[in-house]
């Protein structure tokens, strides 16, 4: 219980509310397994699976996976939320209790494991071109980017703002990731970089609030536009390197 409710406390280290988006996604919505819809944009021969944060697949989620695609990958967002993301007008409350019982409905045991498992199955059937993947998780779908990068089914993690990551659980990894967090973040790293596997990379973002890179990035701001853009290109770069 201790474990649980210190997790729940990572997950999304600060006040700074969700932004509405205007960008008009590149992507289409389609089903990416047997009764799970996504995002999806680009083509080629490698796959980046995007895990969004805890406001599901927001216009920034949907605008990452659009750059990223342009470096010649397959990108696919499943909506492991099927549609009952975390309202973007709602606060994280600061009694967490709630906020514990939505996070603890959606854990890679409880669901998105297998999602993923039925995501990457379909996607060897619709592109048998595909000859290995990379993950992005976001916040909340850090946690999850270090339980994936746990299958040994992954050649690299990216993950901005992470959130939830134990040592424990990056040692266990079996893939190099890297570490994009922001000034909230700084307490949860501690001793995560020299835990994880060879090849593992993080660069600070100090002047930056939880979520700069996801849907509480405003990027009609230029700091947090550029703070975004940089963290972006060092994810391509990464998955360049690894993927």
């Amino acid at each position: 219980k201790k474990k649980k409710k210190m997790e729940s406390c990572e997950c999304c280290p600060t006040t700074v509310s969700a932004v509405q988006s205007d960008y008009t996604p590149k992507g289409k919505v389609e089903e990416v397994a047997p009764n799970l819809q996504g995002y999806v944009v680009g083509s080629g021969d490698k796959c980046i699976i995007c895990v969004y944060d805890i406001f599901g697949p927001s216009n920034q989620a949907k605008q990452v996976c659009d750059i990223v695609s342009q470096s010649g990958y397959l990108v696919i967002m499943p909506d492991f939320f099927r549609g009952e993301a975390w309202q973007m007008s709602k606060p994280i409350p600061e009694n967490r209790e709630e906020f514990g019982k939505y996070l603890a409905s959606h854990t890679f045991e409880a669901h998105v494991g297998s999602d993923l498992n039925s995501t990457l199955s379909t996607i060897q059937t619709k592109h048998s071109n595909i000859s290995s993947f990379g993950i992005i998780g976001f916040c909340w779908g850090g946690a999850i980017a270090m339980k994936i990068a746990e299958t040994g089914k992954f050649k690299a993690a990216a993950s901005p703002h992470p959130s939830m990551l134990t040592k424990e659980g990056v040692a266990a990894m079996k893939c190099p990731m890297l570490y994009l967090p922001a000034k909230d973040d700084r307490k949860m790293m501690e001793g995560i970089l020299e835990s994880s596997p060879v090849g593992s990379d993080c660069k600070y973002y100090d002047n930056m609030h939880h979520g700069f890179c996801g849907a509480r990035g405003d990027w009609k701001v230029p700091e947090q536009a550029e703070a975004a853009t940089d963290a972006i290109n060092k994810m391509i770069q990464f998955f360049q390197k690894y993927v």
